[in-house]
């Protein structure tokens, strides 16, 4: 353990002693680091003993490119007239009209208001000096539902959502591309999206999408540390509140992600909370609790004696017709081995059921098999024997050449296949033929 040579006493000097963008830095040293740091009464104290700084920061908005800037200037005693230009910070949001209103600062965290035609929309709390955010209130939950009928009612887009991590610089990106079925092997770059959040370590996980609402996930040594519901069209999002269910003993987690539209205008999250034994598996069944976008709070649900289990690590989930989907396994009675198949909870009657795989599918282990959409069908794909979707066709990709990960489809019926380069290419089942798109990235980052 890297605490494991100091006193805890000691360690809390020597880190009120840093400044705070290494003292950031050093919160994905280990959990007890984290703990120290992120805690209350050490950045009250680290505040305290910091001395007055010479540094200036300036707000403005300008306009014609409706931007919001904020300016570091060195405001030296000893230069009247004149402020030295430091940097410009990432202003990590954006406001519909205008820019946010700053209700005040204090000890260098600033209060934002975004109070649009009079209305409160959100109100954050941001330290600009470690490029961190609270965001205390979110946009109401009226406007999230009305956002969501008029995605529900728009047509299919022929735009193609990237995303990406770059390890070399620590950022992630998300691209759009104009994915056109009369272009074979060929995306036109359209821009890249302003990714108004930071994971402390690496990138986050992306637990599903629907409707243009992207469920991320934050963590942090194993540990949940954020969930955020995205909107990047319109540059909103919320912050939900920590799941309810907290195990002291060792456990895993698994969200799952969904929209009950038709009748509700309703986006909700599932969580499954399994609890860890020292040989293999989990001990008997999983807590579960429910998130609603319209209730604002998560809930517990029982009476569901689920016997499967999920591989956290490697998990998948995939939300198709109403339904999410994983990979799950399970114990044969009889025969003593494990047998493979699909899960499913209806986000609307928020139920349980199960779908069995093909042969073709149920050999090997469950961290073999991987779920994805294409256009309104789920897909499982197995590596090494090919992809079978829920029309019963099986196709078989021959993962040569350089060929290593299935990433997601195109309109017009390509593979995007991660290559061994960490390359994305488009690939023709019919003809067998890739052509390289000219993106780069981390291997486990990608999602389409």
């Amino acid at each position: 353990m890297a605490d494991s040579y100091f006193l805890p006493e000691l360690l809390r000097e020597i880190l009120l002693k840093l400044p705070a963008k290494s003292l950031l830095r050093f919160t994905a040293v280990c959990e007890s680091w984290h703990s120290v740091i992120t805690s209350f009464p050490f950045i009250s104290a680290h505040l305290a003993q910091t001395p007055h700084s010479d540094t200036l920061i300036v707000r403005r908005y300008v306009s014609t490119s409706n931007r919001e800037h904020y300016s570091l200037f060195q405001d030296s005693k000893n230069q009247p007239f004149y402020l030295n230009f430091t940097s410009e910070l990432n202003f990590p949001f954006n406001i519909q009209l205008g820019y946010f209103r700053i209700i005040g600062s204090c000890n260098g965290i600033l209060c934002l208001a975004d109070d649009l035609f009079g209305e409160l929309r959100s109100l954050i709390l941001w330290n600009p000096s470690i490029q961190n955010c609270l965001q205390i209130m979110a946009f109401p939950h009226h406007q999230f539902s009305f956002i969501s009928a008029h995605l529900a009612q728009t047509p299919h887009s022929n735009t193609l959502l990237v995303r990406r991590y770059i390890d070399t610089c620590n950022k992630e990106n998300y691209l759009l591309f104009q994915d056109s079925k009369n272009q074979p092997f060929s995306l036109d770059f359209i821009s890249e999206l302003n990714f108004p959040f930071k994971c402390q370590r690496g990138y986050y996980t992306i637990v599903g999408s629907y409707n243009g609402i992207v469920c991320l996930s934050g963590k942090l040594f194993g540990k949940l540390r954020s969930l955020v519901l995205w909107n990047p069209s319109i540059q909103k999002f919320i912050t939900l509140p920590f799941p309810s269910i907290k195990p002291k003993s060792p456990h895993m987690s698994v969200l799952g992600f969904g929209a009950d539209l038709p009748e509700t205008n309703d986006y909700k999250l599932v969580r499954l909370v399994y609890r860890k034994n020292d040989v293999f598996g989990h001990n008997g069944f999983p807590e579960i609790e429910i998130y609603s976008i319209n209730s604002g709070v998560w809930r517990r649900v029982v009476g569901f004696g689920i016997k499967h289990c999920i591989v956290e690590v490697m998990s998948s989930q995939a939300f198709v017709k109403g339904f999410v989907h994983w990979i799950v396994y399970d114990f044969v009675v009889n025969g003593g081995g494990l047998r493979v198949l699909i899960m499913t909870f209806n986000i609307a009657d928020e139920v349980f059921g199960e779908i069995m795989l093909p042969d073709a599918l149920t050999g090997g282990i469950a961290t073999g098999l991987s779920l994805m959409l294409f256009e309104e069908s789920l897909v499982v794909v197995k590596y090494g024997r090919g992809m079978y979707g829920v029309s019963m066709k099986l196709y078989r990709i021959n993962l040569v050449a350089n060929l290593k990960k299935v990433v997601g489809f195109r309109n017009n019926g390509e593979v995007l296949i991660l290559t061994r380069e960490n390359g994305l290419v488009s690939y023709d089942p019919n003809s067998g033929r890739n052509t390289g798109l000219g993106i780069q990235g981390y291997t486990w980052s990608f999602y389409v």
